[in-house]
């Protein structure tokens, strides 16, 4: 749905999904209807999250080339929860890389990066598992043997 720009104010937003829903510029978004991923900033120890690379190990959106144990820092990022996919460093729950790659454990590199509750910048309202941080510190890349157990029919 595309709501940019909308005044949702006493809006019947009951049962409503907003995975995926253009929110840029909504406003008297209902708290409720936010994500169950802003759980995540009440935590107090570090934090896992995945974020997939090309073979390159380059990010196939900002280019930014990763390397395991190095931490990152974005200097340009979006605190707006109305925007979903914005500036700073883009991190996901592995099912949502899994999803947003199609399971393509072949062509893309699948890392875990840690990070702090006070380095979470946005995590959108419409999110499906995906959010900003402002920075990252690379742990690993997974292997072959995670990434099929976790594409794994039930």
């Amino acid at each position: 749905a595309n709501l940019s720009g909308a005044n949702l104010y006493n809006a019947n937003l009951s049962w409503a999904n907003l995975s995926g829903a253009n929110l840029s510029g909504a406003t008297n978004l209902p708290s409720q209807f936010k994500t169950n991923l802003n759980i995540l900033k009440l935590q107090k120890t570090k934090l896992l999250a995945a974020k997939y690379l090309g073979l390159d190990w380059k990010s196939p959106y900002q280019h930014t080339e990763y390397e395991v144990g190095k931490i990152y820092t974005a200097s340009n990022f979006n605190t707006d929860e109305r925007i979903l996919c914005s500036t700073g460093i883009n991190v996901a729950s592995l099912e949502w890389c899994l999803r947003d790659t199609q399971c393509n454990i072949t062509n893309y590199i699948y890392i875990l990066v840690e990070f702090s509750s006070k380095d979470i910048i946005a995590i959108p309202y419409n999110s499906d598992g995906k959010f900003r941080v402002k920075k990252i510190k690379v742990i690993r890349k997974l292997t072959d043997k995670e990434l099929k157990q976790a594409i794994e029919p039930l």
